[in-house]
């Protein structure tokens, strides 16, 4: 199983990252002038340590009594160094994908997305390639435009991922996003490797969450061995039924850290993950609100207006059948749902996605910024 890791340089020469590394590296720039040789993706400067944390992360060798052990222990690393432009972002995607690999890390991210970075990794999705994305460090909701690329692009093959902590919540720095945010992984404290053969760095931020998930995905791929143009749907389905709760947070709480309504599916399990779906894999990818009638047609949520939320629900498993939606408000006293909370969806073919509406009223603000907020809680 190959895992292709797109950052700012590695440390081929790591004990610990060694014998795991193909022989095949290489350094993408878009001036000429980042890349010491287009063949290397070794650091030049005592500040590129990130990729070498990733990769530790990911895939640090196993059974071989020294240091530690990555999520996949055995892995194919394919080492892709960057200068962090989006040129060299994308040409480091069609890289991977044209040198085999099934899964792509990708531990970074900014405000502005790229045209050419959404169709390289669309075209990794037209391969089968599973991209995973780090949701971001700046604690806010990538839902409410705060976003973050390429986590936040909607491309079938694409997972992004925030950070957990050791309460089993939500990293106080993680971005999150119950719609645009799919999984939260451990991210506080990673042991992993560092420069100058070290194995001994700790490491915080979704930069670390996203490589477990991704070593986890290429647990997956060499257990099952899942392949062909839909390999990436299939990794997909695996690791989002692994999502679990983590610490709830408790009927009138305001523990805004649980888990629960700040991811898509909650945080990875990887035993689950191993263990794959016993039924469809039905995933929230959509949320609109509708208040052309009796609204006033500005698809937002006004005080006092009572308007439809449109719901998108997509299975990316199996056939599922018997499928309700139920819609719970976070704060009753805040937004009302003014008919049914339970609705019936009935059988969701594989790869089939849906709309439900739910009435909903905003009865008061509660908020600073954008009151569309609590929508997605």
């Amino acid at each position: 199983v190959t895992l292709a890791i797109i950052d700012d340089a590695m440390e081929t020469s790591h004990i610990d990252l060694q014998a795991n590394l193909l022989a095949v590296e290489r350094c993408f720039d878009s001036d000429n002038a980042y890349c010491d040789s287009a063949t290397s993706a070794a650091p030049a400067a005592p500040d590129q340590d990130h990729g070498t944390l990733v990769a530790g992360t990911a895939g640090a060798v196993g059974t071989n009594a020294l240091g530690l052990a990555g999520a996949a222990w055995t892995v194919n690393i394919l080492a892709l160094k960057i200068d962090l432009t989006t040129a060299a972002i994308a040409q480091a995607i069609a890289f991977a994908v044209a040198q085999g690999a099934d899964v792509i890390n990708i531990s970074l991210g900014g405000e502005f997305p790229s045209q050419v970075v959404r169709s390289a990794i669309e075209n990794a999705g037209g391969a089968g390639v599973l991209v995973v994305t780090s949701a971001g460090n700046f604690d806010s909701n990538n839902d409410l435009g705060s976003l973050h690329f390429p986590s936040n692009f909607t491309t079938p093959n694409l997972i992004a991922v925030a950070a957990s902590d050791r309460d089993d919540e939500i990293a106080t720095f993680s971005q999150f996003g119950r719609v645009s945010v799919d999984l939260a992984a451990p991210g506080v404290g990673i042991l992993t490797t560092g420069l100058n053969d070290d194995v001994n760095t700790f490491a915080s931020g979704t930069s670390f969450s996203t490589p477990l998930v991704a070593g986890v995905a290429a647990l997956i791929k060499a257990e099952t061995g899942v392949s062909g143009p839909d390999a990436d749907r299939l990794l997909r389905a695996y690791l989002l039924n692994a999502g679990v709760d983590g610490v709830a947070p408790g009927v009138g709480t305001t523990n805004f850290n649980a888990i629960p309504g700040r991811v898509a599916t909650g945080r990875l399990d990887a035993r689950l993950a191993l263990e794959g779906p016993a039924g469809g894999v039905v995933l929230l990818t959509n949320v609109d609100v509708d208040d052309t009638v009796p609204g006033n047609g500005n698809s937002e949520l006004d005080i006092g207006e009572t308007a439809e939320l449109v719901l998108t629900l997509e299975n990316i498993w199996t056939s599922e059948s018997g499928i309700t939606a139920t819609l719970t408000a976070a704060n009753p006293a805040r937004i009302a749902v003014t008919g049914p909370a339970t609705q019936s969806i009935g059988n969701l073919a594989e790869g089939a996605s849906t709309t439900v509406r739910f009435p909903v009223a905003l009865l008061r603000p509660d908020c600073l910024n954008n009151c569309n907020e609590s929508l997605l809680m």
